[in-house]
């Protein structure tokens, strides 16, 4: 038994250190191709990586705070790849450095048990990636990846386009041992580091929402033909990027308010959320509101089964009822004194 805990062990660091391996020639090479800053883009990618070997958890807040920033494409004009995979690169070759670490000194975290589980879930997500990667060599040979050079600053009609739409599925299958490990160590920990990671990322949206609404059409014009997209450039040629980000986000703002204790914080909660209620307003998009409404009710249903109990003050109920009335006010403004979401809607 011992023998086989060590020969286990030792083909989990191996792994490790090739995966780690990967993503640092993988960063270092995207960076030093960058078109504007290579030698700030390596920079990125080391600090990542450093901060994610050093504190494992440090992944979970910056990688979601960053993901509605890290992205220069109208400026590098790069399509195919972006400054979000330099971070998780980053993100991928510190924790598996520190994954091969702590396995060769014995301190993972123990593996709790749930195997009836994890087989459905591995069945599940093997058969998505075999499919996910036949799609994407589907893709690339019918654009013709043989004959048409291969270059970062291809767009939507070339081959590496398949890659761009691939690397999401890669991402998460890389990570997914990184966030295990997190939950494992210490599973509350772990939830809050992404819950505000996402509420930072939110924040960023919601004050891109603000400055392009007052930069275009000012803060109160509900009539103009205008919907906001923030700094999600792949709106460029239609999409719903946003609306998917604020439908997935905005109930991480309403886990916040729940779980916070001190005033002052609640308060700038407060304010956020009423932020994020105009950015998801100021979108026009109807399947916006009734997905965010489906996404809070859903939260509602896991903070109960859960069972996790907030703070029983009054200032709390009083300040959370004055919310939902500026909220409800916010909705009638938007609908009342313009007429774009009128004509939508009807």
């Amino acid at each position: 038994m011992a023998h086989r805990s060590r020969l286990h062990g030792g083909v989990e660091v191996v792994l490790c250190l090739l995966l780690a391996a990967a993503a640092l020639l993988a960063g270092i090479s995207l960076a030093w191709q960058h078109p504007l800053a290579p030698v700030a883009a390596l920079s990125l990618f080391g600090v990542c990586a450093a901060l994610t070997g050093w504190r494992p958890g440090g992944g979970l807040f910056f990688a979601p705070a960053a993901l509605p920033l890290l992205n220069f494409a109208p400026w590098t004009g790069w399509i195919i790849v972006e400054e979000f995979d330099l971070l998780l690169l980053g993100v991928l070759c510190g924790g598996y450095l520190r994954m091969a670490w702590e396995a060769s000194v014995q301190r993972a975290p123990p593996i709790e048990s749930a195997r009836h589980r994890a087989i459905y879930f591995s069945a599940g997500a093997a058969v998505f990636v075999v499919a996910s990667v036949v799609a994407g060599v589907r893709g690339m040979v019918a654009a013709n990846a043989s004959e048409v050079p291969l270059s970062l600053f291809q767009g939507y009609i070339d081959p590496l386009n398949a890659w761009r739409v691939f690397k999401s599925v890669l991402y998460a299958a890389l990570l997914w041992p990184l966030l295990r490990r997190e939950v494992r160590a210490d599973s509350t920990l772990a939830v809050q580091r992404l819950g505000w990671g996402m509420v930072s990322g939110l924040a960023v949206v919601t004050l891109a929402v603000l400055w392009e609404r007052l930069a275009y059409t000012g803060l109160w014009d509900f009539s103009t033909h205008y919907r906001t997209t923030a700094l999600f450039w792949e709106m460029h040629v239609g999409g719903a990027a946003i609306d998917v980000y604020l439908v997935m986000a905005t109930p991480f703002v309403a886990w916040a308010l729940w779980t916070v204790r001190a005033p002052v914080w609640w308060a700038l909660l407060a304010v956020l959320a009423l932020a994020v209620g105009y950015a998801c307003l100021t979108t026009f998009a109807r399947g916006v509101f009734g997905a965010v409404l489906g996404s809070l009710l859903l939260l509602a249903m896991l903070l109960r089964w859960r069972r996790l109990s907030t703070v029983r003050l009054r200032w709390r109920r009083v300040a959370g009822a004055l919310l939902v009335l500026a909220l409800v006010v916010e909705v009638l403004a938007v609908l009342g004194l313009g007429s774009f979401m009128r004509d939508r809607l009807a």
